[in-house]
């Protein structure tokens, strides 16, 4: 029987997002404006800057977390602002301009928080599935456990077919009802069952479960059971 979870088969418990992740979207953001600030007065300006912050913003919400895809977000907006803006006239715009940039605005903060959202939905299924498993482990470990206690291969119990008497780790034989007294602290009570009663309570025959139980049931060879039969002797 299998009594534990593989180390294979185990989701690594999720871990706090490192200092390293939450900046590094920030700072790959701010690296990438200073590079298009050099390239823009070296004469080779970058097309589309905005789809480079778009994917570094996306990869900072998913590996550092929301606050980290916020932040980058605000330096792709600090730098489109300044970028947009009508050359010497700082916070002015063209009404084309004006337009991206409130498109920019509006898109850029949504992105990260949409990334930051379902990256913690994701954390979440995960400490789930990984608490599921630590219970699911702990559980086969207990069951292992009790088999263990009893010592019988795959959960074998050696009982004699006659007396029901069950054997025990050093050999001697005890009642069935001490032995799941000893190992699992169950206490049987015990009456009569209603193919048992008749002839218990009647003076009739020998039961018809005891009559199955025995190996060779024979008229010659049946045990006496009780004082109602002796009585008719």
């Amino acid at each position: 029987m299998r009594t534990g979870l593989r180390a294979t088969d185990r989701i690594q418990a999720p871990r706090m997002p490192m200092k390293f992740d939450v900046w590094a979207g920030p700072f790959a953001a701010s690296g990438l404006a200073v590079l298009l600030l050099i390239t823009r007065n070296l004469g080779f300006p970058i097309p589309n800057p905005n789809l480079i912050f778009a994917l570094i913003l996306v990869v900072a919400a998913y590996m550092g977390g929301l606050t980290s895809g916020l932040v980058t977000a605000l330096i792709a907006l600090l730098f489109t602002a300044f970028d947009w803006a009508i050359p010497g006239h700082l916070l002015a715009y063209s009404q084309e301009n004006m337009r991206r940039l409130i498109v920019a605005v509006l898109c850029m903060p949504s992105m990260a928080v949409v990334v930051g959202f379902l990256k913690a939905k994701a954390e979440s299924q995960r400490k789930t599935i990984s608490r599921y498993l630590d219970l699911e482990k702990e559980r086969n470990q207990q069951l292992a456990l009790a088999l263990k206690q009893t010592d019988h291969p795959e959960g074998a119990l050696p009982i004699c077919a006659w007396c029901h008497k069950t054997r025990e780790e050093d050999g001697h034989w005890t009642s069935l009802e001490d032995h799941l007294s000893l190992h699992y602290g169950t206490v049987l009570t015990h009456g009569i069952c209603p193919d048992c009663r008749p002839a218990f309570h009647s003076g009739g025959s020998i039961p018809l479960t005891l009559l199955k139980a025995l190996p060779n049931p024979g008229a010659s060879d049946q045990p006496s059971v009780g004082p109602s039969q002796k009585g008719g002797d």
